[in-house]
């Protein structure tokens, strides 16, 4: 049985803690994003072509995974309704089991201050702060269907157990 489990939602809602929390427990590989486009950046990539870049690299790094029977964990804002169906139709063609996990954060207050203090996960990427949050914002599309929402507001360890239950 071979998994592909996003994490989605706008920035600094703990997408990345989850998913490096998960890849640590399951030992699955794990693809961010911001990963990719950080190596796209340093090996010269110009701005305009690292998000398109990124995506694609992501999706494709996820389906060699999924075609050889292994696990995956991916990690963006996956914001827009086409990602997402690239997202559902790679599941569909691995015949994987799909799983969505939303992230979020109720409290806006907490969640800028979230965006404002938050450390540097991806070595030499800056991370969005609340004006680029803003503007994903405008955009950003939720997923349908059966998702997992994890509200920021809570605990690490008791989202972490939300994921653990969903997953069984």
């Amino acid at each position: 049985m071979t998994i592909l489990i996003i994490f989605t939602g706008l920035p600094g809602v703990g997408k990345s803690t989850m998913s490096a929390l998960l890849a640590q427990d399951a030992h699955w590989p794990i693809f961010t994003k911001d990963n990719i486009e950080r190596s796209l950046e340093k090996s010269g990539v110009s701005a305009d072509l690292r998000p398109s870049a990124a995506y694609e690299i992501l999706l494709n790094a996820a389906s060699l995974n999924l075609k050889n029977s292994t696990s995956v964990i991916v990690d963006a804002v996956f914001g827009t309704k086409s990602i997402q169906d690239q997202l559902t139709s790679l599941a569909v063609k691995h015949k994987a089991i799909l799983f969505v996990v939303h992230c979020f954060c109720s409290n806006q207050k907490i969640w800028q201050q979230r965006i404002e203090s938050r450390p540097e996960i991806v070595d030499g990427w800056t991370p969005a702060d609340w004006t680029e949050v803003q503007r994903v914002e405008k955009y950003y599309e939720p997923w349908g269907g059966t998702v997992l929402k994890l509200d920021a507001v809570n605990s690490v360890e008791k989202n972490f157990q939300l994921l653990k239950e969903f997953l069984i």
